[in-house]
């Protein structure tokens, strides 16, 4: 089941968030810079990526997947050059409990943000 509009605005939000995305701000800001490098080389227009970096990602998605955070599907499609936020959070599902995830929501709409910015 995806979470429609109306699922995601009645969604219990996670008062520790952003303490969350502070402290992942690092590592938040290396995926936006290679969602950007990687969208161009897809397209024809840059260099490779770095694949020390790209190991870098790779581990850190794993194990947000490992705690339940729903980022590896939704970063694929921002690599694949997909920028239309309603287009990428249709990626994030519910719980296995059943509930919205409200975390991976916001995580992944920082993301999309930020490469937006990069990009603008």
């Amino acid at each position: 089941m995806q979470v429609d509009a109306n699922t995601r605005s009645a969604m219990p939000i996670d008062p520790d968030f952003d303490k969350i995305a502070q402290q992942l701000q690092p590592q938040l800001d290396m995926i936006a810079r290679h969602v950007v490098q990687s969208t161009k080389m897809a397209m024809g227009e840059g260099d490779g990526t770095d694949s020390a970096t790209e190991k870098t990602i790779d581990a850190f998605v794993s194990q947000m997947e490992a705690a339940q955070w729903q980022l590896k599907t939704p970063l694929e499609m921002l690599c694949a050059g997909v920028r239309a936020e309603e287009d990428v959070l249709e990626c994030v599902g519910h719980l296995p409990n059943g509930r919205p995830d409200d975390r991976s929501v916001r995580l992944v709409r920082k993301i999309v943000e930020m490469v937006q910015s990069m990009e603008a």
